[in-house]
């Protein structure tokens, strides 16, 4: 049996003329309605650059060096580097706060290998500790919603930490 590709699925709503758009397409392209959307998304991604590390890049680049990452929080942090505008408000805050602060989340992982980037800089991004990482989490999270919901005060990571009291918990 041949291995389907993941698929998730998402619920969006559009206007009656743009659904009957879709169906028109689909119906023009013997194909489905989700072929037809997913073909769009590729092409606007493929045709979209973003500015990181590397300087512009297709968004389809950026992602495919962050997805190489089998861990969550790598893949969060390559995009950081390739495409930060890319990255919702509170994963960029998260991603920051991982890179930050070394005495939290200094480690011996490298979140781009050598052979997987080439951007001559690569080096002077720190290695994390990955399990830090997941231990912190939640606070981190909270870090972020709190930055976000308190634009006006200025609290850097490990200031919230102490005020929040979180070191006691992890």
């Amino acid at each position: 049996m041949a291995n389907r590709a993941k698929s998730s699925i998402i619920h969006l709503r559009v206007t009656p003329e743009h659904k009957r758009y879709i169906v028109a397409l689909s119906n023009l392209d013997n194909t489905t309605e989700t072929a037809i959307i997913s073909d769009m998304v590729e092409r606007a991604a493929t045709e979209r650059c973003v500015d990181g590390c590397m300087g512009l890049i297709p968004l389809t680049t950026a992602v495919g060096y962050a997805e190489q990452g089998e861990v969550p929080a790598i893949k969060m942090l390559r995009m950081f580097y390739l495409a930060p505008a890319a990255l919702s408000h509170k994963e960029r805050l998260m991603a920051q706060a991982i890179m930050e602060n070394k005495f939290y989340f200094a480690g011996n992982v490298e979140i781009f290998a050598e052979d997987e980037c080439h951007w001559p800089r690569m080096g002077l991004i720190p290695k994390i500790n990955t399990d830090a990482v997941a231990t912190h989490l939640n606070v981190l999270n909270d870090y972020a919603l709190f930055t976000i919901s308190n634009p006006k005060m200025r609290m850097d990571y490990p200031t919230y930490r102490k005020a929040t009291d979180a070191d006691s918990e992890v």
